[in-house]
């Protein structure tokens, strides 16, 4: 009865290694995918900051320095815009078959718009 009860604890701890090995591992999206979605991602920033620019400018600001919160706002908005673009072109289905997960589809469209975010708060901070 111990030998029997040792067997089956080994196995359940095996059990355990290998379900946790196999799901540990990450899988990046093919380059295609992800040039393509940061390429939408990058132009979305880029007429979200235009817009936000624009309107900044009308008020009477500075539309190139912004605060923090601000351009995380703008960075937000674009995670959402990309989404939604996402959703309307009916494409979730597709990326969920090849493995896109919900969490890296919003990463592909907030990297370029964190990348753009720090180079407009660096040249603000260059230009003075």
């Amino acid at each position: 009865m111990v030998a029997t009860r040792r067997c089956e604890l080994t196995a359940h701890t095996v059990d355990l290694r290998v379900a946790r090995a196999s799901t540990s591992h990450l899988m990046l999206p093919n380059t295609l995918i992800t040039t393509r979605f940061a390429a939408r991602g990058a132009q979305l920033w880029i007429g979200a900051r235009l817009l936000t620019g624009a309107v900044l400018k009308l008020a009477g600001g500075d539309p190139l320095h912004l605060d923090v919160s601000s351009a995380l706002l703008i960075v937000a908005v674009c995670i959402a815009l990309g989404l939604a673009d996402v959703h309307r072109r009916h494409e979730r289905a597709l990326l969920d078959n090849l493995g896109v997960s919900p969490l890296a589809r919003s990463a592909l469209f907030a990297v370029p718009a964190l990348i753009g975010e720090s180079a407009v708060a660096c040249v603000a901070s260059i230009i003075g």
